[in-house]
């Protein structure tokens, strides 16, 4: 088949579901596509399976979905049932979804005729949590993460270039890798022999689980003569969080570490050899417990403010983000009245 022949790589997304049973996964969708439309884009698969998929927060990120409207569209097919699986959107079975307006002009996918994205759990899910997480707690970060206006200007960044270069070849990945580097301070310092590693690394990705890939890029080989391997697994969860699928690959640092353990406990996975597979085990784990039915993303955003709140408590000379250290110094009412509601959570651990 030509290209000219070729319809757009939504429509191929779209007719793959449908032959595969109206049920898949992304691996197969790919793999059907590349069968019959040799020589289409894998990335651009990928970033058109999201475009696609209603309950998929980082939908908001691509042209097709930036201004507010109901999930009606001719680009609003999908539904993801769970990580890397897939099926055709039925809003009888799956709700009713949009893409709306968040305060400070921020775009996000929520479900309209439920409280659970609002993350209202019901029951006494939460009562198995060591510490309880409230909607209300994600929501007061999320509202914190807004007035960030370095790092909400590094997520356009990275948006923007995870866009701009969506392939994975060596030029792109140099890209990526310096600027997840600079921007987070994630300690890689081969970033040509880093970037050449996840090259290789992505060209057999569609081999790899979720979590495996994270940890396969965070192994970066040894060079000749450095006696012990370093796993960075920091890096890699951003890199994946930011260029692959931010759903997916929640981010991994230690405070986002610290505050899954403080509200499972005992409940929580350990896994020394396979840190971020256990890590998004545990992350699953308190959403699940938490009744959390908003996006991973928020719920990111809260795992990392609140880590750092606590940090700050226990020391306000503490080594933590410093435009958080000054609106924790220094804060406006409204910002006063979030960490309030984040002290919740908070004076436990400081006490």
């Amino acid at each position: 088949m030509t290209g000219s022949e070729k319809p757009p790589v939504w429509r191929m997304v779209h007719e793959a579901v449908e032959a595969l049973g109206g049920k898949t996964t992304n691996g197969a969708v790919r793999d059907w596509i590349l069968e019959r439309y040799a020589g289409t884009n894998k990335n651009t698969i990928q970033c058109q399976i999201i475009v696609c998929t209603v309950n998929h927060d980082s939908r908001v990120h691509y042209p097709e979905n930036q201004k507010p409207r109901k999930a009606d569209t001719r680009y609003d097919f999908l539904y993801r049932s769970g990580r890397g699986q897939l099926e055709l959107y039925d809003p009888a079975r799956d709700g009713q979804w949009d893409i709306y307006k968040r305060k400070y002009g921020r775009l996000g996918v929520r479900r309209t005729d439920s409280a659970v994205v609002l993350g209202e759990g019901g029951g006494n899910s939460a009562m198995a949590l060591r510490v309880p997480l409230g909607s209300e707690q994600i929501l007061a970060a999320g509202r914190i993460h807004a007035r960030l206006g370095q790092w909400q200007a590094s997520d356009r960044a990275l948006a923007a270039l995870g866009q701009r270069f969506p392939e994975f070849d060596m030029d792109a990945c140099m890209l990526k890798v310096v600027t997840i580097n600079a921007l987070y301070g994630t300690n890689v310092f081969a970033v040509v022999r880093m970037a050449k590693h996840v090259a290789g690394i992505m060209a057999r990705a569609h081999r790899l689980d979720g979590t495996e890939l994270v940890e396969r890029i965070a192994a970066l080989p040894r060079a000749p003569g450095q006696e012990k391997a370093r796993r960075h697994i920091s890096f890699a969860a951003k890199f994946a969080h930011f260029f692959i699928d931010a759903d997916a690959f929640p981010i991994f640092d230690s405070y986002a570490e610290k505050m899954v353990e403080y509200h499972l406990g005992a409940l929580r996975v350990r896994d020394t050899r396979h840190p971020y597979r256990a890590f998004v085990a545990n992350f699953g784990q308190l959403k699940r417990l938490s009744g959390w039915g908003g996006s991973n993303r928020e719920l990111d955003h809260y795992l990392w403010i609140a880590g750092q709140y606590q940090a700050w408590r226990r020391n306000p000379d503490a080594q933590i983000n410093a435009e958080l250290s000054r609106l924790f110094a220094v804060p406006s009412a409204d910002v006063a009245s979030d960490l309030r509601v984040l002290s919740h959570s908070a004076s436990s651990m400081t006490a």
